[in-house]
């Protein structure tokens, strides 16, 4: 049980722990977490649409229903966010190689946390593959 002293010294520190007050203090905090902005997802921008129109088509043409749609839309969005995941990855890489070759642990780690993104995509387009797959076989 938590004595009223400890919970009276447990306010009074939080009291003194709230976070940044200036301007400046709160802007470069809320950029804490953002390092390449891929836990963002795939951009909607007008290219990464037209791309995935692209691979929808080749996949299964123009005539499929809305359904079949919806899954290979599924698809082609994990597997572009598989290749922008990668095209980070080797740009990364070749950053570590021109500066501090394999010495710097910092990006080391940088470039291995990429992993994580990679294997969620993955995942994702993994799904996607076998709802198709048993879509179309129906």
């Amino acid at each position: 049980m938590t004595s009223a002293r400890q919970i009276a010294a447990n306010r009074t520190n939080a009291k003194r722990s709230t976070g940044p007050k200036s301007g400046l203090g709160k802007l470069r905090s809320s950029r804490n977490a953002l390092k390449h902005g891929l836990s963002l997802g795939l951009p909607l921008s007008s290219a990464n649409i037209k791309r995935i129109e692209s691979l929808k088509d080749k996949l299964i043409g123009e005539n499929a229903g809305d359904h079949l749609n919806e899954l290979v839309e599924a698809f082609a969005r994990a597997q572009l966010q598989i290749l922008r995941i990668r095209e980070t990855q080797t740009r990364a890489l070749a950053e570590l190689r021109e500066t501090s070759g394999c010495d710097d642990l910092k990006a080391l780690r940088r470039l291995a946390s990429l992993d994580r993104y990679e294997r969620y995509a993955l995942t994702q387009r993994g799904r996607a593959a076998r709802k198709l797959e048993q879509e179309m076989a129906i």
